[in-house]
């Protein structure tokens, strides 16, 4: 039975194929995509600042960095998230040690200026006594002139 379908298919001659001349594709004109996106520049100095603070000069380190940031966002939050930790510890630490008794906010206990007192903009937080001699760090520092004034509740 088949051996008939095989001899009337062999008999046949195929139909023709019918070939369509290639078309050639549009030309664009928009700019390919590279793999390395450019980081802002906010970014790039804040990286190559952390790079400094842990004291990376390896230049192809340092290009590393730079591209998969550019090309990973995930990798840039990483990065900016530590960089953004040890550039801030760092500029606690660059901070001046100072004493309460000649800071314009230190409002004292007592008439001398000296000893116990508190913090006018709340650095110190009261419910403790403060020494103003105390030496600490403080980003709210105001140098002043004049004597201390003793604190009187009113």
């Amino acid at each position: 039975m088949l051996e008939g379908l095989f001899t009337q298919l062999a008999a046949k001659s195929p139909p023709p194929i019918i070939t369509v001349p290639p078309v050639p594709p549009e030309k664009t004109e928009t700019k390919a995509k590279s793999d390395k996106q450019s980081l802002l520049p906010a970014h790039r100095k804040k990286l190559l600042d952390y790079m400094a603070a842990i004291d990376e000069t390896d230049p192809a380190m340092i290009e590393e960095l730079l591209t998969e940031c550019a090309k990973n966002p995930e990798a840039l939050a990483w990065a900016l998230g530590w960089a953004d930790k040890l550039l801030a510890k760092q500029k606690q630490s660059e901070q001046q040690s100072v004493t309460c008794r000649h800071c314009e906010h230190f409002r004292c206990f007592n008439a001398h200026g000296g000893g116990a007192g508190a913090c006018g903009v709340g650095v110190m937080p009261m419910g403790a006594c403060h020494w103003s001699e105390t030496a600490h760090d403080c980003d709210q520092y105001q140098a002043r002139c004049e004597t201390v004034q003793p604190f009187i509740e009113g």
